[in-house]
């Protein structure tokens, strides 16, 4: 895909992202280009690179890919205790997206992360070398 294809395709898909100059849309699609591999993600490579865009530039300039980086991990109440005052935090969806990382920080990151898991390859380890090949990022 060109890099005019690409950026017609992100500001379609992720119009919310819009003001984000293109020059650094590009820059991050060269780092996913260099994190995933076409013939392993197949049907899912276009998708997934697009959401991997959008999480590598929201997360370092955003929600509207323009502005401050997001460095909290955004949590909510999971429980409460009156008597003798407790609280606890959490995430949504902290199993769902248990050993994502920062992946789970953006709506992106999390369809990012749950086409991983589909192209994910899995298979039996022999002397430490697998029988399948891959290129991808995996944690």
């Amino acid at each position: 895909m060109t890099n005019e294809e690409f950026l017609s395709n992100f500001g379609i898909a992720f119009p919310e992202l819009g003001e984000a100059p293109d020059e650094r849309v590009l820059y991050f699609y060269k780092l996913a280009q260099n994190s995933m591999s076409a013939s392993v993600w197949a049907k899912q490579y276009e998708e997934g690179i697009l959401n991997l865009v959008a999480h590598m530039l929201t997360m370092k300039y955003g929600i509207n890919g323009n502005g401050v980086p997001i460095v909290d991990v955004p949590q909510e109440v999971t429980s409460k205790t009156v008597g003798k005052l407790s609280k606890g935090m959490g995430s949504r969806n902290s199993d769902k997206y248990a050993g994502s990382g920062d992946y789970a920080l953006t709506v992106y990151g999390r369809r990012y992360w749950e086409l991983l898991m589909l192209i994910k390859p899995t298979g039996m380890l022999v002397n430490g070398f697998g029988g399948f090949g891959c290129a991808g990022t995996f944690t």
